[in-house]
């Protein structure tokens, strides 16, 4: 997960877009099963977006409501760490 993540950077950083703003999580559910959850959101990313990194001027914004699933799961050492997250179709 931590490599895609950081190869999603680096190619934006390659093309000239950066991030700005912040997006706002609305936490709907939590389902814990053992050693793993899956954790539903209904996240507020309407003032982020990708921007110019030169000129900072936006080229995205985001929406007030997009549906966002995440899967964690516990480590043998105890820390729990995002091993998935989707975007199911549809409103939130």
């Amino acid at each position: 997960m931590a490599e895609t993540i950081l190869d999603n950077l680096a190619l934006q950083r390659d093309r000239g877009i950066t991030l700005y703003g912040e997006v706002h999580q609305r936490i709907t559910d939590v389902r814990l099963t053992g050693d793993s959850a899956v954790v539903t959101d209904c996240q507020d990313s309407s003032g982020s977006g990708q921007a110019d990194a030169v000129s900072g001027e936006p080229k995205t914004a985001g929406v007030a409501r997009n549906a966002v699933s995440g899967t964690v799961e516990r480590g043998p050492d105890g820390t729990w760490r995002v091993t998935r997250i989707d975007y199911p179709q549809g409103g939130c």
